[in-house]
This record gives C-alpha cells, sequence and structure tokens, in this order.
C-alpha cells in the first residue's frame, strides 16, 4: 500500500512539473517579446503587398478606381476614405515623405491589421522612442525608407526624434 502511494504521488508530481512547464512555455511564446525575424521578414512581405496595391490605387481613371474599391476590400478600409485621401500619383521616392503623405499611407496602413501589427513590432524593436506607433510611422517615413525598414535608422538619420 504505501508503496503504491508514493508511486501516485510521484506520477502527480511528474504531470504537474509538465503541465507547469508547458504553461511557461505558452506564455513565452505569447509575451510581446518573443516576435522573431521571421515573423518580421512575413511583416515586410505583407507590407510590400500592400505597398503594390497602394501603387495600383493611384493608376488613372477607371484602373484606379477599380484598385481602390479591391483595397479596400482586402484590408478593411472605407472606400470614402481612399477617394478622399489617396492621391493620383505616387510620392517621388520612399524616403523622405512630407508628413501630410506619411500620415495618409500610415493611417492606412495601421489601421488595417497588417500594417498595424507590422509597425507595432517595429515600434518595440527600437526601444529608443517615447512616442506610439502611429506618430513613430509617421515620423520613420520621414526620415527613413518607408516601405523597407532598416532598425536604428530613424536614430541615425534624426537623432532629436524621440
Amino acid at each position: 500500500m504505501k508503496n503504491t502511494d508514493r508511486g501516485s504521488r510521484l506520477t502527480r508530481a511528474f504531470f504537474g512539473l509538465i503541465a507547469s512547464s508547458l504553461v511557461v512555455f505558452a506564455f513565452m511564446m505569447l509575451s510581446p517579446g518573443a516576435a522573431s525575424a521571421a515573423d518580421d521578414a512575413e511583416g515586410d512581405a505583407k507590407l510590400q503587398a500592400m505597398r503594390a496595391d497602394l501603387m495600383s490605387c493611384m493608376e488613372p481613371q477607371a484602373a484606379g478606381q477599380k484598385a481602390k474599391e479591391a483595397f479596400a476590400k482586402k484590408y478593411d478600409v472605407p472606400l470614402s476614405a481612399l477617394n478622399a485621401k489617396l492621391l493620383d500619383t505616387p510620392p517621388t521616392s520612399n524616403g523622405g515623405w512630407p508628413e501630410w503623405w506619411a500620415t495618409i499611407v500610415c493611417n492606412i496602413e495601421i489601421y488595417s491589421a497588417v500594417g498595424g501589427i507590422a509597425w507595432k513590432v517595429r515600434y518595440d524593436m527600437e526601444h529608443y522612442f517615447v512616442m506610439d506607433v502611429m506618430h513613430y510611422c509617421i515620423v520613420y517615413s520621414q526620415y527613413c525608407d518607408h516601405y523597407n525598414w532598416e532598425q536604428g535608422c530613424l536614430k541615425k538619420h534624426c537623432p532629436g526624434c524621440r
């Protein structure tokens, strides 16, 4: 009898240890610091796809309007916002956007699920800034290449930005 009680206690302790280890592992995987380079690369690929979709929205006349409608459905963005705020021509370069253009693009991206997640991961990796994700995206787009993110770029090109 004594041997059976000891065996069942050891079995319960063993399974308790395994269960608690699994819980700790799950918390580690779900924590914000667990973002990996693979996730960032996947986010970058999605942002590149979004960039291509945005550029197609700037096509002239009917082609641009059809692209805007497709963009609105794909990224769950109100079509009225796209029609009101999206230009008919793309910006002249990827880096050094004017604030008004960076604000438009960042608003569209941040309020879509894909762009919001990608910019949040980037913002969290830059432990230098005391701004929110939206402001970070806008300022980054004014000083660095918006679509080809580089960690530390904003610190290098705008040391006064905090």
